[in-house]
């Protein structure tokens, strides 16, 4: 069994493991982990022992402790006064800001869409016009124009070859 984990000593420690498991066979046979479970067991000793003699304290200390806690308590009210001046300024400020905002979005500026003069239109459509008519294929069928032409060059010099 490999050396004991930091889960396996809580459970050790916390004597939820079975007296007869892997674990207590373990320490029975290895020095390493008996010696750290001995130390973890004396730690933990000592911390229990400093924690009842802190706690076991005379009246007058918890007298001393109750008296600041009040104090603390009372200091606090007096400052709830200024904790509301706080929000004078942004809840006012935040109110406007969607005053403002709901105003612009009811009433939104009209886009102005700039109209070309049907004279520059009409004349662009009629070059329009007057260029496809000149041509001799479509502008949605010039490459497959391009590839026919390429077409009959390969198979005109296929024939010339064959002669």
């Amino acid at each position: 069994m490999k050396h004991i984990d930091e889960q396996q000593w809580n459970a050790w420690l916390a004597e939820r493991q079975d007296r007869d498991s892997l674990l207590n066979s373990h320490l029975l046979s290895c020095e390493v982990c008996r010696a750290e479970g001995k130390r973890l067991r004396t730690m933990v000793a000592d911390f229990s022992k400093a924690a009842h003699s802190e706690a076991a304290q005379d009246e007058s200390f918890w007298s001393r402790q109750r008296a600041q806690t009040l104090q603390r308590v009372d200091e606090h009210k007096s400052s709830s006064w200024s904790l509301r001046w706080r929000w004078a300024v942004p809840v006012p400020i935040a109110v406007l800001s969607v005053v403002v905002a709901l105003v612009l979005m009811k009433n939104p500026t009209p886009k102005v869409i700039p109209v070309q003069s049907s004279d520059a239109s009409d004349e662009a459509l009629l070059l329009q016009v007057q260029y496809d008519m000149y041509r001799k294929v479509p502008s949605a069928l010039e490459p497959a124009g391009l590839l026919v032409q390429e077409r009959n060059r390969v198979l005109t010099s296929k024939k010339t070859q064959a002669k």
